[in-house]
């Protein structure tokens, strides 16, 4: 989804041998946890479910949505992905 929001981005991998380490980066992470996506204004998001629903907000396929506006088709597809969760 970031490479259909058009928007430029970087991927950052972090890990115990990486600069800044996760211990570092993790006690300022939302929830100290990952993924974490920093958005254009700063802002950190967390939590992959919230930001794959964020960013279908903001992509478009042929001038329509990923994410439908309708509140039921919006349920409808939680739904359905949450379920892949349980």
């Amino acid at each position: 989804m970031l490479v259909l929001s058009g928007e430029d981005w970087e991927d950052k991998v972090t890990g115990a041998k990486s600069s800044p380490p996760w211990s570092a980066i993790k006690k300022q992470a939302k929830f100290g946890q990952m993924p974490l996506l920093t958005s254009s204004d700063g802002t950190d998001l967390a939590q992959s479910r919230a930001i794959a629903r964020f960013l279908a907000q903001k992509v478009t396929i042929n001038s329509a949505p990923l994410r439908p506006a309708d509140p039921w088709l919006c349920f409808q597809a939680d739904e359905l992905v949450d379920a892949l969760e349980d």
